[in-house]
Formats: structure tokens, sequence, C-alpha cells
């Protein structure tokens, strides 16, 4: 397009440039012209216009339309561009800021090919399309407007109704998408409209210009539902209707609501048991009244209503009834009585005024502003309240009263004061008469009845309430079965428990004249009457406790004194070694103390069925010349039944039944006014009875006798201690057999089972209730003597100790058993031999020892038993090194040496440890090893001091 042939040429393209421009001009299009093969591009004067770019500035190529791109086209305009030079049309629009406005550009390109389809021109065409692209623009924001719109908005023709156009809340509304909706007409969605009634309706519109009415619309589901329709008439070269349709189903519910809301109001205010007033908030007046409100104004409804709200009240108070009014309006609460404490009160038609509580409420109905007035009649509960007020002065009262009579004087005087009654009474129980005694009366009553009764159980009304704790209202006390007095003058009774202290009495000469509200107030005076005698009691109990407290406080100390000359007793016992030493320093030290006036010490003898004095202190001695000591079951001596029990026996008081018992009047003969026995038993044999005698009464409460009964149980451990000591010594001693035989004892069992002798060495106390017994099985297996100690449930554990000679087996023994028994009552064992089913044990007693007691006990754990006891034994050569162990060792350190020498401790190879032995003994380690460097160094050292001396 740039190259120029002759002036013939020159003129044909000067006119094809011209016509070219024309017809752009008439067509509103630019265009341009590229020549492939040489790169050139022609642009018509239109397109240079629309790019803003005058002839003036020269060239102007493809390259340079993207600069002028709006940069969200930018990418798109250069790709299509570029992609003409490769044979590729386009047909794009984009925008263009030319000049400091924006164009919208409608762009088109088409190729031209040679023969072999190569491309050499492309031809373009453009246009500005900015107005058409604000039509749509505009067109689109209102589609989106009317499609957003809550409501559904129907284009119809006028004449036809047939449905042009909808918005989406249209097509949702009805359940059709937008094309099927608008191949419809209104019969098909309004079913109320036929054809007919179409054409009179839309003649109105067309007339008034708009209308509104309401109807159902069908949805394509067949459902239908209201619809508020607001239709206009439009001309648009063409007459339109274009209608609003609003669904109104809620609010088609809300009115539904609404009306029965209406009737349900209605209906409570007419059936409401309680009065119920309805005035004009803004003027006062009366506008409804339901039939309790026309039954307390004693007035007909339609009377009432009209009325200004002030003629319920009293007419001379009418001002502050307006403002009470106005300030219900404001304020929603209930008011009884005015500031200065006077009563709201309505007037009935004639002229009784009424207590009333008045509660209010405001509500709106039909635009118009209401307000409720609930009048609740109070006269019964101003009287309750008054009764309240008089009941809380007299429970003042009460707290102050400190006595039964003062509370029921005060309860009467309340009752006179606050109940409509003929009298009132208080009977209080007395409990060494066993009869409800009247305590408090009013003075009416004392006229009213000649005597005022006691009650007795079982003879009236009054002690069956105090009996049963229920209260009683009779409205005809005579037709009552158990009426005290048919005849009384009292006709209607009240009668109201006081818990475990009486009755409280109210009566009236008329029949009837109690009511519920009665019954309550006097309930409540009652119950707090009651808590007032509880109180009263309370106090009373605790001053009661108080002295108890001095006088148990005096008793610890008694209890102190005691305690402490028992530990004086016990430092002694350790010291003192025979068994008269041991009574007589008890007897002593509680002589010693001043309440307790006389002891004595008994040992029983069972051969001689009595029980013998061995042992006396304080005075006076000869007390037991006259008593009887033996032991018959009707000696009922304190001493004799705690030997026979084996339990602590006390006598309180002996001045509480004399003549009964000659023991009685001896010890009262004497001045001894309490007394207590003690039985004095270890390990289940009893080594005889501690008697205590006191001048005072009650000497002996719970914690003297426990303290007591400690000391008998320390006192029979000191005897058995000393006997054993005395078997150890050997001096002086009798020799003693015992043989048993046929029974189940532990070591017969094992020999019989294991058909073997067995001879025990050693028997070591190692608790209360276990023992470590060493002993061998003559020609027994080990395994056999191992299999039968598992089947004997008294022994807890067997081991093999030593397997030279003989084997020597250890044992852990639980319980007694005759071995252990001798061991423990002091027998001084020298050979143990178990064989077959019989045991026999051979040992010495202590030659003052009661051997006949020691004989009885034991025969009383084994009755086979057969006890031989020989001539007086001689000094042995045993005896010095026996004595040496008595007196260098303690018993622990006897048991503790002679465990570790047959556990094998000192054997040349050891069979056990210290920490092995410690466990068997159940002590520490290190305490063992104390014990045991104890007992060595106390052996050893008698015995080199004696030779270095």
């Amino acid at each position: 397009m740039n190259s120029s042939d002759g002036g013939g040429t020159s003129r044909d393209n000067s006119l094809r440039s011209r016509h070219l421009q024309e017809v752009e001009a008439i067509a509103d299009l630019g265009s341009w012209y590229t020549d492939l093969e040489r790169g050139e591009t022609d642009w018509s004067q239109m397109a240079r216009e629309i790019f803003g770019v005058s002839p003036a500035e020269g060239s102007f190529g493809h390259e340079d339309v993207p600069v002028l791109v709006a940069s969200r086209h930018e990418d798109v305009v250069r790709q299509k561009r570029n992609a003409v030079s490769k044979g590729e049309p386009f047909d794009i629009e984009y925008q263009i800021e030319v000049d400091g406005s924006t164009k919208w550009i409608h762009e088109r390109a088409e190729l031209k090919r040679d023969d072999d389809g190569v491309p050499v021109e492309a031809i373009g065409v453009l246009r500005d399309v900015t107005d058409r692209k604000d039509r749509e623009r505009d067109r689109d924001l209102f589609r989106n407007l009317i499609d957003e719109a809550s409501d559904g908005i129907f284009v119809i023709d006028s004449h036809t109704s047939a449905i042009l156009d909808v918005n989406e809340t249209a097509c949702q509304l009805l359940g059709y998408d937008r094309e099927e909706l608008s191949s419809l007409s209104v019969p098909d969605i309004n079913p109320d409209f036929s054809a007919e009634m179409w054409n009179s309706f839309a003649a109105t519109v067309r007339e008034n210009g708009t209308d509104v009415i309401e109807g159902e619309h069908r949805r394509k589901d067949g459902s239908t539902f209201p619809v508020e329709i607001r239709i206009s008439h439009v001309d648009l070269n063409q007459a339109y209707h274009v209608a609003t349709v609003r669904d109104i189903t809620e609010r088609k519910e809300r009115e539904r609501q609404l009306k029965a809301t209406r009737k349900r109001y209605q209906t409570l205010i007419d059936d409401a048991p309680v009065p119920i007033f309805v005035a004009d908030a803004d003027t006062g007046e009366l506008v409804e009244a339901n039939a309790a409100a026309a039954e307390l104004r004693n007035q007909p409804r339609d009377e009432i209503i009209g009325l200004h709200q002030t003629a319920l009240h009293p007419d001379e108070e009418a001002k502050r009834y307006q403002e009470l009014f106005e300030y219900h309006v404001e304020n929603q609460e209930t008011i009884k009585e005015f500031e200065d404490g006077t009563p709201v009160s309505l007037t009935t038609v004639g002229g009784d005024r009424i207590p009333v509580a008045i509660s209010t409420s405001i509500v709106s109905l039909d635009g118009r502003t209401l307000i409720h007035g609930i009048f609740r009649e109070i006269s019964e509960q101003r009287r309750y309240e008054n009764a309240l007020t008089g009941i809380n002065t007299a429970a003042r009262d009460l707290l102050q009263a400190e006595t039964a009579a003062g509370i029921a004087q005060i309860v009467v005087d309340a009752s006179t004061d606050v109940l409509d009654a003929s009298g009132s009474g208080v009977c209080l129980y007395d409990d060494h008469a066993g009869q409800l005694v009247p305590t408090a009366y009013s003075e009416s009553l004392d006229d009213i009845l000649d005597d005022i009764p006691r009650f007795s159980p079982g003879d009236s009304v009054a002690w069956r309430v105090f009996t049963d704790q229920e209260q009683v209202r009779l409205d005809d006390v005579r037709t009552t079965e158990d009426v005290y007095n048919a005849g009384t003058p009292i006709r209607s009774e009240l009668l109201i428990p006081l818990g475990e202290h009486g009755v409280f009495l109210i009566g009236d000469t008329s029949i009837g004249a109690f009511d519920e509200m009665t019954e309550e107030i006097a309930g409540t005076l009652a119950s707090t009457a009651e808590a007032a005698l509880d109180r009263a009691d309370r106090t009373q109990t605790l001053r009661e406790r108080e002295r108890e407290s001095r006088i148990q406080a005096e008793r610890l100390e008694r209890v102190n004194q005691l305690n402490d000359e028992i530990r004086t007793i016990t430092q002694a016992l350790i010291r003192v070694r025979s068994r008269d030493a041991i009574t007589q320093r008890v007897c002593d030290s509680l002589t010693s103390l001043d309440r307790f006036t006389y002891a004595w010490i008994g040992d029983p003898d069972p051969a001689a069925s009595e029980m013998r004095a061995s042992t006396q202190a304080g005075s006076p001695r000869h007390h037991l010349d006259t008593v009887s000591l033996n032991f018959e079951p009707s000696n009922t001596l304190p001493s004799v039944r705690a030997a026979r029990e084996r339990t602590t026996v006390t006598e309180p008081r002996i001045a509480a039944a004399p003549h009964q018992t000659e023991w009685r009047d001896v010890a009262l003969q004497h001045g001894f006014q309490s007394v207590i026995s003690v039985p004095l038993v270890y390990d289940g044999f009893l080594y005889g009875v501690m008697a205590i005698y006191s001048e005072q009464a009650d000497a002996f409460d719970d914690r003297t006798k426990s303290v007591l009964t400690e000391l008998g149980e320390l006192v029979g451990y000191a005897l058995n201690t000393s006997d054993q000591r005395n078997a150890l010594l050997g001096g002086g001693t009798v020799d003693v057999t015992f043989d048993l035989t046929g029974t189940t004892d532990l070591f017969i069992q094992l020999a019989d089972h294991v058909s073997a002798d067995i001879r025990i060495l050693n028997i070591t106390p190692r608790s209360e209730e276990t023992y470590l017994v060493h002993f061998v099985c003559e020609d027994a297996e080990d395994e056999k003597v191992q299999t039968v100690a598992d089947g004997l449930s008294s022994i807890d554990e067997l081991r093999v100790i030593s397997e030279a000679d003989q084997t020597m087996f250890e044992a852990v023994v639980i319980g007694d058993c005759l071995v252990t028994t001798l061991a423990t009552v002091g027998v001084n064992i020298r050979s143990v031999v178990a064989a077959g089913t019989h045991c026999r044990v051979t040992g010495s007693l202590p030659e003052g020892r009661a051997h006949q007691t020691l004989v009885q006990q034991l025969k009383d754990e084994y009755p086979d038993i057969d006890v031989a006891i020989h001539q007086r034994g001689t000094s042995s050569p045993a005896l010095p090194w026996m004595g040496l162990l008595n007196d260098a060792l303690t018993e622990r350190q006897r048991d503790i040496l002679a465990t570790t020498y047959y556990s094998g401790y000192f054997d040349q190879q050891r069979k056990r440890t210290g920490t092995e032995i410690a466990d068997l003994l159940g002590i520490s380690q290190p305490a063992f090893s104390t014990q045991l460097r104890a007992a060595q160094r106390n052996l050893l050292s008698p015995i080199f001091d004696h030779e270095s001396g």
C-alpha cells in the first residue's frame, strides 16, 4: 500500500482511498492491510482516529497497538497480532486507553493465501464498541439487580397474560428455571385466575396504573403458598404488566397466631381465678374485667367497663390512686402498701374496703397500650403478717429466757396476743412424775376451766399428741374418743407437740373455731418455743458437762498420779526377783495413793478350790479374816469372780445393795465404798488376783480400770519371769516330768508321721505367737521330715542347719505347743523327746513355786498330761554356769545367744550369717550384732574380772 505507480494509478489509489474512507465513515469502521511478504502495514484514517494516532505521527505498526491496550488485555492482543504472520486469523475485543479515556475495540483479521496456501496478505477491520459495552453493562447490572431482588418479578403481556420474563427469585419461588417459567401464563401459576378474570383484572390495572392483591401461587410440584402481588402497567412500544410477588407465608402464620393469641388472651382474662381489671394506659378507662373482678367489686362486669380506674378505690384518695396508676404504667411490680405503710385498698360498690396487692403488666394489642391489674385480696395475709410480727417479738424474748417455765409463759402471752382463741396453755413433761404438767396458761383459760388438769399416759388427746409427736386440730373435742373431760366447755382445740418437752394447747368455746392459718401460726410459735426449750436444755446440759469436765479433770489427775506410780512400780519390778517381793511392792505402791485404802494379792489354789491371800498392804489388814475366798459359784466376792472369769471386776458402789451378800456388809463395816479386782494373767496362765479397795464411791472409773488392768498384765508377766528365772537358777528346785500321750500336739504329730524320735535342743520366743525351735530326728530321712513339716500348719518354715553326726533342723513354730507352753510358764526344760504318739519333757521348778496351781493350769489346757513331781533336787554341776547366764545376761541376750549357737553361727564353717539370724529373730542386723557382742562381753567380764582381781 505504500508503493506508487504512474499518475493514473495514483489517481485511482486516491479515489479508492477516498472511497474507502467514506465507506468506513458510513460503517463506523477502521481497517488495516498488511503485506506479509514485505512486512508492511497500511492503516486507514478511521483506524488511526480510533487508536488516537494522527497522520503526522508517521509509521504505526502492529507492534505499537499493545502499548495502548489495557494491561489485562495486553498479552492476548500481542499474541493474536503475532499469530497473523503465521497465518492465524483472529476476532477479539479489548480495551485501550487513548487521551485519558477508555475505549472498547472489536477487531477481526482475515488472511489471503497464494496457490500453495501460503499466507501473503492480512486484512483487518476494527470498530469502537464502547457504547455497546456500556449498554450491555447497564443491562447486566439491571438484570443482576432484578435477579437479586427478594421478591419475584414477572413481566407479563397485558393482553394475553403470557409471562415474558422473570427474575431468579421468581424461579426459586415456583421451582421452575427461567426458560420453563417464560413459557407459561398467569393462570398456570395462579389457580384463581382464568383467562376471563385476567382480562378484567388487566383492564383495571391499565386504567388505574397499579393494583395490590393477595392470592395463591402454585409451584411446579403442585404445592401452593400465599402471596402478595403488586402489579403496575408499563407501556414501552407494547403494553406490559410488571408484577412484584412476595411470599407472605410467614406473615399469614403470624396473623393466624395473633388471632389465636387474641382469643387466648380473652379466654385467659375471662377464666382467670384472680380478679383482673384491664385499663387503657393512656386514659385510665377500664376496658375489661373478668368474673373474679366483678365478684370482688360486687358489681356486674358491664357496669365496671367504662369506669375510670380511680373508681375502684376510695373516693377521698382519688389523686393518690391516680399517681399509683401512673407509677404502675412505668413500673410493672407488685404493690400492697404505700410508702407510709397504709394498705392499698379496693372499695366494693357497698363501700367496703378490702386490702389488696396489685400486680401489673403492660401489653400492646391492636395498636393500643393496655395495663393489666391483678388484684389479690390480702386480708388473711395481713392477718398472718401481723401474727408473725407478734411471733418475732416473742422469739426475741424467748432468746433471753433461761428456764422452761419462763419459755412456757412467753408462749402463752404471745398466743393470747396473736391468736383469736378463748385460751391457751403449755404442759411440760415431768419425767419424775411421768405426766404432762400445766406450766403456764392464760387467765381466760383459768376462768373457763374449774381446774387445769395434768395428763397421764393414755388418758387424753394431749398425751396422744405428745406420744405420736403429731399436731392435731379438733373442731369439736367432745366427739373425740380420748377426750379428757366429755363435758368440757372447750369445743375447738389445737394441740401441738413441743418435741420431748411437752404440748402447746389452744382452745375455744365455739365449734370449728380454727382454720388452717391459725394452725400454721400456732405451729410457727410452737416451733420457736421448741427451739427455745432445746436451747435451754443444751444450756443446762452444757452446765452439767462443765461440772462433769471438772470431775473428769480430777479423775484424769488421779489417773496421772496412778500412771506415775505404775512407772515407779515397773522400774521396781525390773530389779525385784522373787514373787513375794514383786507382789509386796505392788500392794505397797498402790496403797501409797490417797484414794486406795487397802490392797491384797491372792494366789489361786486349785487343789483347795479357793484363793489364798499372799500379800497385803494398807488397812485394815484383818479385812479378809471374815470373808470367804472359796471358788463356789455362789461366792460373788469380786476377787473370786475375777479369778473364775479371768476378767477385771469392779463394784463402783458397794453400798448400793447392802445386806444382799456377806462380803458387802464386811466391806462397809471397814469403810470400803468401792473395789476392783484384777486377774494376774500371762500367756493364758493365772498367777493370782490383785484386789484394791477405796473409801470413795466410784473410785474406779473406766480410765482407772484400764490402767489397773494393764498393771495386772504387767504383774502377771513379772511373776512369769520370776518363775523362769528361778527355774534357770536351779537352786532349791524340784524335778518334774511331763508325759503327754495320744494328742495332736505338734511334735507328737511330727514324730508319729516320720516314725522317728525327735529331740528338742532349743526353744527361743520369736514373737508373741511364734517360736524358733532347734531339734534332731533320730534315724529319719531329711526329705521325709521336710515333707511332713510342709503338711503341718503350725510349722511356718523348716530348714536344715547341720548334717554332721545327726541332722539338726530349725523350725519356725506358729502358736503354742506343750514345750513352748512349759518354757513360757517358767519350767527349766532339760530334755524333750517325742516318739510315736508320746512326748516326755523333763525339767525342774523352783522349790517355792505353787506346783499344784501350775499342774491344774496345764491340765486345763492338756487334759491328758501326766505330771510327776520328784524329790527335791540337789545342786548339780550345771548350776554355776546357769547362775552365770542368769546374772550376766538379759533374757533377750540369752535367747539371741542360744539361737546364734544352734544356728551354726559359731561353727568353723558358719551355717548362718548375722543377717539371716537377725531376720529369724525379727530384729535388724545392727541390733543383732550389738546384742551378741553385749552378751559375749557380759559373759566374759565376770570371768576375767574375777581372775584379774
